[in-house]
């Protein structure tokens, strides 16, 4: 059967999906109702200076934000569940909502984690989409015991695209740091509010961040004149029998590796980690990248089953040098199951990585597993794309895959390593990363690399 991937689009540079301009911004801000929020800054309780904030700034949102309102700490003292969703996202009128912020009053802790591990929920179907956005307001850390830098993080790699950004209120450098970790996971933005004014201005500045996604209508159409795109420096789409002469195998197994009908077909081994001396099936392209900036990039589709299931991609020297881009898949039965775009870097034996979770199965145990094989592995069979860019001696990760009912296309970037020297040639392989029951068949439909001008 022909695995059909990202490759099928474009050809010359990766994709370049534009959110439609009538996409709704979609909003929950999550308010601080402990009891800290009666501490006072310039004279004022921060819980009345919050209200007016928030008030005012519900009035005058533009008609294409869709608002929604959750609370913690505002009904029982001392009770680490008092997390309330008190408006799901949706258009519902302002002056409802500021009637429910004027009624909040605090009264207990401040369950940070459970706020955002609930916000999901305050989503409702047909959203999944849109430019999704949940901003926390708090004058405080974490007193539940919770961790919410990994709530964060679940909540942005749930599937549903959602950035998490947090204003701090009145804070410690160390709480700033704490509340700056949940906006960092939550591929969000962190603002900092000491007083009245920079409250309020706080507020709208995370508003302006959030809708930033949404391009505005166009005022006239008008014609545009197709840009250029950058020819590649070379393409292979295994179009022959057989690999051609610009490539060599480490480890042949031609019983793991067949080309056909327009694909390398290849069956993950054990052994095939890159750190491992006894590669099986490691494709090498034998002429050197270009110089300059580049980006490389590998269509690339899969069967799995075993839950160890990893695809490798980038720059290889031996063992012990190389630099690598690699998507994997975690099956936990007593933790929640996960996928992840990682980037590493291998020097004389000193190990450095990055990782992005792509995905969080939203629960433990054995429905985590369920879950991943549900909402995972038929997006993987589709296929997807891994680019490795290189831009001065910055390197970093991209993972593009189609998700959702539209099949739109999301984006994962890592961190940027560095190295001084391009740190080998051009290769790739799948791999298993422990032994366990079950088999993953890869489908690699294009490999090429871009150049990218300064």
């Amino acid at each position: 059967m022909r695995h059909h991937s990202l490759a099928a689009v474009s050809l010359g540079v990766a994709l370049s999906v534009a959110q439609p301009a009538s996409a709704a911004t979609d909003i929950l801000f999550i308010l601080d109702a402990s009891n800290s929020m009666w501490g006072q800054v310039e004279g004022k309780p921060k819980i009345d200076v919050a209200r007016q904030a928030l008030a005012a700034l519900l009035s005058d949102l533009p008609a294409d934000t869709r608002v929604g309102l959750m609370a913690y700490g505002h009904r029982r003292a001392g009770d680490c569940s008092d997390v309330e969703l008190l408006a799901p996202v949706g258009a519902l009128d302002p002056k409802v909502l500021v009637e429910r912020v004027e009624a909040i009053t605090p009264r207990g802790k401040t369950p940070l984690a459970a706020s955002l591990e609930a916000a999901g929920a305050a989503f409702g179907p047909g959203m999944e989409e849109d430019n999704r956005n949940v901003i926390l307001i708090s004058d405080g850390v974490e007193t539940c015991g919770g961790a919410p830098c990994k709530a964060a993080a679940d909540l942005a790699a749930a599937g549903i695209g959602t950035r998490i950004h947090v204003v701090g209120f009145d804070l410690s450098a160390e709480e700033k740091a704490a509340l700056d970790c949940i906006a960092k996971e939550g591929h969000g933005r962190y603002v900092t509010a000491d007083t009245v004014a920079d409250l309020s201005s706080a507020v709208r500045k995370v508003v302006a961040v959030a809708r930033r996604d949404v391009p505005p209508p166009p005022v006239k159409a008008q014609p545009v004149q197709a840009k250029s795109q950058p020819e590649p420096a070379w393409v292979e789409e295994f179009d022959g029998e057989d690999l051609g002469s610009d490539w060599e195998v480490i480890g042949r197994d031609d019983d793991r590796m067949v080309t056909e009908d327009g694909q390398l077909v290849m069956v993950a081994d054990r052994n095939s980690y890159w750190a491992n001396d006894k590669q099986t099936n490691l494709v090498l392209r034998k002429d050197r990248m270009p110089k300059g900036n580049w980006d490389a990039i590998i269509d690339v589709a899969g069967e799995l089953q075993t839950g160890r299931d990893q695809f490798q991609f980038g720059l290889y020297t031996d063992s012990q040098n190389f630099l690598r881009v690699s998507f994997w898949t975690q099956e936990d039965a007593y933790f929640k199951s996960n996928a992840v775009l990682q980037i590493d870097r291998m020097r004389k034996g000193e190990f450095t990585k990055f990782t992005v979770n792509v995905y969080n199965s939203p629960k433990q145990g054995g429905t985590g597993i369920a879950q991943l094989k549900a909402e995972v592995y038929p997006v993987v069979a589709q296929g997807f794309r891994l680019i490795l860019s290189k831009r001065g001696r910055k390197y970093f990760a991209t993972l593009e895959m189609r998700v959702g009912k539209t099949g739109a296309v999301r984006r994962w970037t890592t961190e940027k390593l560095t190295s001084i020297r391009v740190p080998g040639r051009l290769a790739f392989n799948p791999s298993r990363w422990e032994d366990v029951e079950g088999e993953s068949i890869w489908y690699v439909e294009r490999v090429m690399v871009v150049p990218v001008a300064k």
